[in-house]
């Protein structure tokens, strides 16, 4: 009996090491793929900033920002310019 029990318990520590070492091996994968997605985040946005340079600083918000497309709205870039060409008396949300 006492045999079997030490061999139980040989069973069961030897099952825990393999679970160990799974969970390590999985952590590592784990790892290694949020490196390669964040640095192919980075890449990405140093594209971008390359890409913005490249184009120059001469080019606005209000040249890229976003713009209306309906008629009504045409040449209106912020809230301002909207106010200014409708004539609103509108001064944004009151605070109470």
């Amino acid at each position: 009996m006492e045999i079997q029990a030490e061999a139980e318990r040989r069973k069961h520590a030897q099952v825990l090491e393999s679970e160990g070492e799974r969970q390590a091996n999985i952590n590592i994968a784990d790892g290694k793929k949020v490196s390669v997605i964040l640095e192919s985040e980075e890449a990405a946005m140093m594209d971008q900033v390359n890409r913005a340079k490249e184009r120059g600083p001469e080019r606005t918000w209000a040249e890229h920002g976003p713009k209306h497309t309906c008629a009504e709205h045409e040449g209106v870039d912020s809230v301002a310019d909207y106010k200014q060409k409708e004539g609103s008396a509108w001064s944004g949300p009151r605070m109470t």
